[in-house]
């Protein structure tokens, strides 16, 4: 694990605490500026606590969120049942290419 994703890990429920809140206003503008259609297969890189992964649900859209610090995936699993969450470096991604349609990066 990488030094910033072990820190993000170390930190996990506090930053779910204080900081996620009151990033929740840039995740909706960046999630109102994708202009996100039906159907679509969106990708959070960076997802953190899930903050625009929940954003970006609804109208048949498939949405994944990645992060590499599994306490940030813990506990954006435990907000945001419905999107599927991986822990993964997003700098190597295994996704097969045009995998998604959208790629989302609030907190990246």
């Amino acid at each position: 694990m990488a030094s910033g994703a072990r820190h993000f890990d170390s930190v996990a429920s506090g930053y779910a605490r204080t900081m996620a809140p009151s990033l929740r206003r840039v995740a909706a503008e960046v999630v109102r500026r994708a202009r996100l259609g039906p159907g679509e297969c969106v990708l959070d890189i960076g997802t953190g606590t899930g903050n625009a992964a929940a954003l970006a649900r609804g109208d048949g859209r498939q949405v994944c969120g990645i992060d590499a610090a599994p306490a940030m995936l813990e506990i954006a699993r435990s907000e945001v049942p419905d999107v599927t969450f991986e822990e993964m470096d997003f700098t190597a991604l295994r996704f097969d290419d045009a995998s998604f349609d959208v790629v989302l990066a609030v907190h990246a």
